[in-house]
């Protein structure tokens, strides 16, 4: 008989994961680093190294990222999108921006946002990793482009109507895969 799941299988700790000490608070820029700096903007070394890391750890699902290059940085006030709290986005840079910065992608980091929620390590690569899933290549015509998520939706839709489309199916299949223990981790 197969063992139930709870939802508490769905939010352990991953255990393949890039960073040490994944349960310790992620280090995260105060504010008092942006007034330092005069700047609503500050360069992420240390997101550029997890995120090095993670392309080299992950690059099945990371591929597109291997040649791209991409600016890391922590953003003062992440804001919101439609009442919830912006913790990144991957944006790519176009036109006279982009020939400036010599960037295929700028990645940034809500470090107000990301403090209030006391994102812990694994959870911070977890952020890291969704915005590095943004990098992508139009299969038509091998430009890049910022990658769409793989689904949208609402949870009372789901207990309504079940998996009723294929991108909530791709996810359902997912999250079975999390629950009993197979592969996709």
């Amino acid at each position: 008989m197969a063992q139930m799941a709870t939802i508490d299988t769905l939010l352990s700790i991953p255990t393949d994961l890039v960073v040490s000490n994944p349960t310790a608070l992620a280090p995260i820029p105060s504010d008092l680093r942006f007034d330092e700096a005069a700047d609503d903007f500050l360069p992420a070394a240390d997101l550029a190294d997890l995120a090095a890391k993670l392309i080299a750890h992950r690059a099945t699902q990371l591929w597109a990222c291997g040649d791209a290059a991409i600016e890391y940085r922590w953003k003062r006030k992440g804001g919101t999108t439609n009442g919830k709290a912006t913790l990144g986005k991957c944006e790519k840079p176009g036109g006279l921006l982009r020939h400036f910065s010599k960037t295929d992608y700028v990645v940034w980091l809500a470090a107000d946002n990301c403090r209030y929620l006391g994102l812990a390590n694994w959870q911070l690569e977890a952020l890291l990793a969704h915005e590095l899933m943004h990098v992508g290549l139009d299969s038509d015509t091998d430009k890049r482009i910022v990658a769409p998520h793989d689904w949208e939706g609402f949870s009372a839709e789901i207990e309504i109507y079940g998996l009723w489309q294929a991108d909530l199916e791709a996810m359902g299949r997912a999250v079975q895969l999390k629950l009993f223990g197979g592969e996709g981790r």
